[in-house]
């Protein structure tokens, strides 16, 4: 009697495993069907400032410049630049000898730095922030699919949102 109730209980521990295993593999086979627009996350970062994070594409280029307001010896450096990209606003722009930290030290329009919490922005690989996203090999992520990283970045419950309508 025991015999067979442990070979039942085997029996359906492979089952859900196959069970399982059928289900990886059509969400696999959906995500290789998929048409919709993908991005490739290869240079895709979060930035993140006063509480709000955006899903950004950084664009990189060389310059050479003066050091010292205009007096000082020609510095090679870097023009960083980072680009929404749902709506391709610049969201951040750094001309200086490093690229963008981890860690950015924010500076007002004047140069002179903000004060507290406002003090500094973060800058990471989407990868670092949202590691489900390794689930596509080929780092080519369907739009809709950032769209909801972003949502969850911001802490935004999209169901709770009440859409206008048209006729009104």
């Amino acid at each position: 009697m025991f015999g067979k109730k442990k070979k039942i209980e085997e029996i359906e521990e492979k089952l859900q495993t196959i069970r399982h295993e059928k289900e990886e593999l059509l969400k696999i086979k959906e995500m290789l069907d998929d048409v919709s627009p993908k991005i490739d996350i290869s240079d895709i970062y979060v930035w993140q400032h006063n509480n709000i994070s955006y899903i950004v594409r950084q664009y990189i280029k060389p310059i050479v410049g003066n050091c010292l307001g205009g007096a000082g010896p020609l510095r090679h450096g870097f023009e960083s630049t980072l680009v929404d990209i749902f709506n391709n606003n610049v969201i951040y722009k750094k001309s200086s000898k490093g690229l963008i930290d981890k860690k950015q030290l924010m500076k007002k329009e004047d140069g002179t730095y903000l004060e507290g919490s406002s003090q500094y922005a973060y800058f990471n690989h989407i990868l670092d922030v949202d590691r489900s996203l390794l689930v596509y090999p080929d780092k080519k992520v369907p739009l809709y699919v950032l769209q909801q990283t972003y949502y969850k970045l911001n802490n935004i419950d999209i169901t709770e949102i009440k859409m206008k309508s048209k006729g009104k």
